[in-house]
């Protein structure tokens, strides 16, 4: 942790240093890291896929703080400590972007306070791009946002792997006002059978601005029922479902257009 932190430490705002991670295991302990210089780009060596990233950094203390904003961090396996948030985020750390990361749960021992980003302030234009967030027990939510405006996830993979798992949802909205975010070309899907199940891949409250879920599928044993892609939104005004499918199984072959019951 002291070595990570000190790398941080020695980049200046707004000049576009990287923190280049070696191939290797990382384990941040004792004390929380903080992010905190803008334009700063956090980075391992690039991979094709994010399975295949050469670094792994292992939370052991929980609550990473992103404080500041333009930050990037890619090529990156996160695996998270049980009950625990890897990643927070202060007011003033708008315009972060996450690409081509593996938030892996997997063999962490179940907790709904388990999660990879919990919000605890406003923030704004958030992308996170072939992410992929993996949980073999059921874990909380992948995020929990308040005052999340313009948060975009990309071709991002959110997986349940095991015979006897229900992930309750995947991404929660809060109570504050969020508006204009955007979950584009994602998957929601189970890898362990008929009993890998998502009870909501996103929850919402009334009210929440708009939330647009375009060209995303779900495994079409991984949710009881297309009706329950989302809860908790204001079906009127709260959220968009654009060309969104519940995909074949063995008795419905072709997939069926999810819809807001």
């Amino acid at each position: 942790r002291a070595a990570v932190q000190a790398m941080i430490d020695a980049q200046t705002d707004f000049r576009g240093d990287i923190g280049f991670f070696t191939p290797g295991a990382y384990s941040i302990a004792t004390t929380a890291l903080t992010f905190n210089v803008a334009n700063a780009r956090y980075l391992g060596p690039p991979v094709r896929n994010p399975r295949r990233s050469t670094v792994t950094i292992t939370d052991a203390i929980g609550d990473w703080s992103v404080e500041a904003d333009n930050q990037e961090f890619g090529f990156l396996r996160f695996v998270p400590l049980t009950a625990q948030n890897t990643f927070t985020n202060t007011t003033g750390s708008d315009g972060v972007y996450f690409h081509d990361y593996w938030w892996d749960a997997t063999g962490v021992a179940t907790s709904t306070s388990t999660e990879f980003w919990r919000s605890v302030s406003a923030a704004s234009d958030y992308l996170f791009e072939r992410g992929i967030h993996q949980v073999d027990a059921a874990q909380g939510d992948a995020f929990t946002l308040v005052g999340a405006h313009r948060w975009v996830w990309r071709d991002c993979d959110f997986l349940v792997v095991g015979p006897t798992i229900t992930q309750a949802t995947w991404i929660t909205f809060a109570t504050t006002i969020s508006a204009s975010c955007v979950a584009d070309t994602c998957r929601f899907f189970g890898a362990g059978g008929a009993n890998a199940l998502i009870t909501n891949c996103v929850t919402g409250m009334t009210g929440a601005g708009i939330f647009k879920a375009q060209y995303c599928t779900v495994d079409g044993t991984a949710m009881p029922t297309a009706g329950n892609f989302e809860t908790g939104f204001d079906a009127t005004v709260g959220i968009e479902l654009i060309e969104n499918y519940l995909t074949g199984d063995a008795t419905t072959e072709g997939g069926v257009l999810i819809k807001l019951t």
